[in-house]
């Protein structure tokens, strides 16, 4: 549609976007599979090991909308959840679904939406919650938290990080890299390891920055006595080559492919 431009003697034009209905019906659609799915808890946990050699260091656990077409990853439906203001109830189902494995002697690792850190209306409920599990059984229970809330909120998340700390959480940082943020809040964070973007790994074996950039880090996390995990391995090569720079986990399909959180080996 053309329309005449205001605070204007000229006859200047521009063209106004034609509203997509299709896409706004889609993204209708998305508000409502998710306001279901939360309902009637129509989500299904997978899991991905993080190894090195023959050692477990934990599963992260990753979260898809189950829908009557199939399954939607949480990098579509995520966004739509954080439109409705709804991501925490996300967080909560992933949290009692694990909650339930604790006999497993399995260690899970959580990803956290920005909410429950920040919002403090939706953290307390959230730490308590946490409290409310056995000392004991803490330790199987690990949280990651994407570099870019640290970057947007760093005193609410570096606050959340010590509260974690203090009931006996380990805390780790994803996305490291993907912010661009100076590796000096590191040294304050407290966090127990950091998990590098996926972008370090993809084109590794070409790239001498890269591998710079690694190895300064690693060399930094050891002084600090921090773990450092590198993601989405597709292939033998990217493999060898982050052995060769010390890294000390890592994840990706070449190293172990998703599962569901209830599958069994056998």
């Amino acid at each position: 549609m053309l329309k005449k431009a205001k605070e204007s003697e000229s006859d200047l034009y521009f063209v106004e976007p034609t509203p997509n209905k299709e896409a706004e019906a889609d993204r209708i659609q998305a508000q409502d599979d998710i306001q279901k799915a939360i309902l009637n808890e129509d989500f299904i946990v997978y899991t991905q090991s993080v190894r090195a050699a023959n050692q477990e260091l934990q599963k992260e656990c990753y979260i898809r909308l189950k829908t009557s077409t199939g399954e939607i990853p949480a990098s579509l439906f995520l966004p739509v959840a954080e439109e409705l203001g709804i991501e925490d109830k996300v967080d909560y189902f992933m949290l009692n679904k694990l909650f339930e494995q604790s006999d497993s002697k399995t260690v899970f690792a959580i990803n956290l939406s920005s909410t429950v850190i920040v919002d403090e209306d939706k953290k307390q409920p959230f730490i308590k919650k946490l409290l409310d599990k056995k000392e004991s059984e803490r330790a199987y229970f690990n949280f990651e938290i994407n570099e870019n809330i640290l970057a947007h909120h760093k005193k609410q998340t570096l606050t959340f990080i010590h509260d974690l700390n203090r009931m006996g959480y380990t805390v780790g940082l994803d996305h490291v890299g993907s912010a661009l943020l100076s590796f000096d809040y590191l040294k304050n964070s407290k966090v127990q390891y950091l998990k590098l973007d996926g972008a370090f790994s993809r084109g590794l074996t070409n790239s001498q920055y890269k591998k710079q950039m690694i190895q300064n880090l690693i060399s930094l996390c050891e002084n600090l006595d921090i773990q450092v995990i590198a993601t989405m391995v597709e292939n033998k090569r990217e493999c060898e080559h982050l052995k060769a720079l010390n890294v000390h986990w890592l994840q990706g399909d070449y190293i172990s492919r998703q599962k569901p959180l209830d599958y069994t080996d056998k």
